[in-house]
Order: C-alpha cells, then sequence, then structure tokens
C-alpha cells in the first residue's frame, strides 16, 4: 500500500494497477489502511479499485467513503456504479445521485440513471 506514496509520485496508470492488485489481495483486516488510500484525494482515479473493494466489505462506514468521493469527477462514475452493488441499497442515496443526472460526462449520467432505477426497484 505504501507503493503510492512514492517520490517522485507514480504515473496514474500505476496507480491504477497497484489499486486493481490491492482490490484482490486486501483482505478485511486491512480495512483501516483501504480506507484511508480509498479517501485519499491526491491518488485521483488511481484508487477507483479501493473504492469498489470498500463497498463489497458490505460495511456502512466503506459505503460512505465512496458516497463522500463521488464529487470527485476522477472517480465519480466508477463510484457511483460501485454504490449500486452496496447490499441492501440505501434509500437516503436518492437525492445524493440524483444530482448527477444531468453531469457533463455521458458515463456519469449513465451510471446515475442505473442506480436511480436500482434505488427506485430496491425500495
Amino acid at each position: 500500500m505504501e507503493q503510492y506514496y512514492l517520490n517522485p509520485p507514480l504515473p496514474e496508470v500505476n496507480s491504477y494497477a497497484i489499486g486493481n492488485a490491492l482490490r484482490y489481495l486486501a483482505v478485511p483486516s486491512d480495512y483501516e489502511q483501504m480506507a484511508r488510500l480509498g479517501a485519499d484525494r491526491s491518488l485521483g482515479s488511481g484508487r477507483v479499485a479501493i473504492l469498489e473493494w470498500l463497498v463489497k466489505q458490505g460495511l456502512p462506514e466503506g459505503l460512505q467513503i465512496v458516497v463522500d468521493q463521488i464529487d470527485d469527477p476522477s472517480v465519480r462514475a466508477l463510484g457511483i456504479k460501485y454504490i449500486r452493488q452496496y447490499r441492501p441499497l440505501p434509500s437516503g442515496l436518492r437525492p445524493i445521485i440524483e444530482q448527477y443526472v444531468d453531469d457533463p460526462d455521458s458515463e456519469v449520467r449513465k451510471q446515475a440513471r442505473a442506480t436511480l432505477k436500482k434505488l427506485s426497484t430496491a425500495n
């Protein structure tokens, strides 16, 4: 996990590769470190796979970290997609997701609509 913080910093593509590896290698006892990485905006899109890992842990705290990150355009589309994977999907997310239906990024709009649809059928 310390590979994220090399000096000079890794190129974003390398950070993404590290995050992808951690998504498969991290275990529940790594939760605190993964939560810190997921919330570290200096890592940009390199942390997107970590956000998926946090959702898959099924903890409300992990979901909240992802929700808190979707205002960052570098992880927004995939963050919204990963939120949709959380079970049970909290209905209180609707107002948060709705603000992205008109996002300039077409992928964000697509993921927001899919998540809102899932929220409608889940509740």
